[in-house]
C-alpha cells in the first residue's frame, strides 16, 4: 500500500465532505494539507471520479465568485486577503482550479451525511488494500447504507474473510478489472447528462446538446453487458424523451421555473435508474 497516497486520498476526501464550501479550490486544500503540491491533489481528485467532480458547470464557478465578491462563502486564502487582492485572486479562479464531492452536486450542497463519509473512507480502504500483496484475506466492511455510484458496482463482489487465499487474488482482481473497465464510460454517461443539464442553458446551442447526449448513449450501449435487457430498453427510451424534451425546452428565449423543474426531474429519473441498472445487474451475477 502507497500510505501516502493513502493518507491524501481519505484528508481529502474528509475535508469534501465537512468543508462549509461544496466547491473546493485546490489552493484552499494544499493549505491545510502539510508536505504535498497541488499536483497530489489534483492526481488523486482524477484518480476517484467517482468519489470526486472536476468538471463542474461554469455557471456554478461565476455564481460562487459573484458570492464570494459579496464577501459570502470564502475559503480562507482568500478571506485573509485585503479587498483589492481578494478581487484579484476570485478573478483568477478557473474551472481548472476547483473540484467537489461527487455527492454535492449541486451548487449549494450541505454537508454530506456520516453514513457517505465513513462509506467514502472504507471505499478508499478497500481499494488501496487491493493493492497490497501481503494480505492474503480481507474483509469487506460495506455497511447498510448503499450509495448510488460505483460503490454499488462493487459491493456486488463482496468477498468474506474465510475464502482461501487464492479464490482471494482471483477475487481482488475481478474487482479491479470491473473497476477498471466500467468507470470511464460510466463516468462519460454521467458527466454528459449532467452537462446536457447545467451547460445546454447557457450555451443554447442544439449540436452540443445533441452532442453530450449522444456521449451518453454511446456509453449506454458500451455498457449494456451489464443492464438487464428490460432497463436497457427503458434507459434507451427515457434518453430519447429527454433529448427531446430538453431540445424543445432550451429553443425558447427563456425557461419557466415549471420547465426547469420537468427538465431536473427527467435528468434525475434517467441518473437514478441509470445507476440502479448497472448496479442491480452486477449484483445479481
Amino acid at each position: 500500500m502507497n500510505i501516502k497516497e493513502y493518507k491524501l486520498a481519505t484528508s481529502i476526501w474528509i475535508f469534501s465532505c465537512n468543508d462549509n464550501l461544496a466547491i473546493m479550490t485546490y489552493k484552499s486544500l494544499n493549505d491545510r494539507i502539510s508536505n504535498i503540491q497541488r499536483k497530489d491533489i489534483e492526481d488523486i481528485v482524477n484518480k476517484f471520479p467517482e468519489l470526486f467532480q472536476v468538471r463542474i458547470p461554469k455557471k456554478h464557478l461565476d455564481n460562487w465568485k459573484e458570492d464570494m465578491k459579496n464577501k459570502n462563502n470564502r475559503p480562507k486564502h482568500i478571506a485573509i486577503l485585503n479587498e483589492v487582492n481578494q478581487e484579484l485572486e476570485i478573478n483568477k479562479i478557473t474551472l481548472n482550479d476547483i473540484f467537489r464531492n461527487r455527492f454535492r452536486n449541486s451548487q449549494n450542497a450541505i454537508k454530506t451525511e456520516q453514513e457517505i463519509l465513513k462509506w467514502g473512507l472504507n471505499y478508499l480502504d478497500d481499494i488501496y488494500s487491493l493493492k497490497d500483496k501481503k494480505y492474503d484475506k480481507y474483509y469487506f466492511r460495506w455497511g447498510n447504507f448503499i450509495l448510488p455510484l460505483l460503490s454499488l458496482l462493487i459491493a456486488g463482489y463482496s468477498i468474506w474473510a474465510s475464502v482461501e487465499s487464492n479464490n482471494m487474488r482471483l477475487e481482488f482482481e475481478k474487482l479491479k478489472n470491473n473497476r477498471e473497465l466500467i468507470l470511464p464510460d460510466y463516468n462519460i454517461f454521467l458527466t454528459s447528462l449532467s452537462n446536457s443539464l447545467h451547460n445546454g442553458a447557457i450555451l443554447n446551442d442544439n449540436k452540443y446538446l445533441i452532442n453530450e447526449i449522444s456521449k451518453s448513449r454511446s456509453s449506454l450501449i458500451k455498457l449494456k453487458p451489464y443492464i438487464d435487457s428490460s432497463k436497457f430498453e427503458n434507459l434507451t427510451r427515457e434518453l430519447t424523451d429527454y433529448q427531446t424534451y430538453v431540445i424543445r425546452a432550451y429553443q425558447k428565449d427563456s425557461i419557466s421555473e415549471k420547465t426547469n423543474e420537468q427538465l431536473t426531474l427527467h435528468f434525475a429519473t434517467i441518473q437514478s435508474h441509470f445507476i440502479d441498472a448497472v448496479s442491480d445487474k452486477l449484483n445479481n451475477n
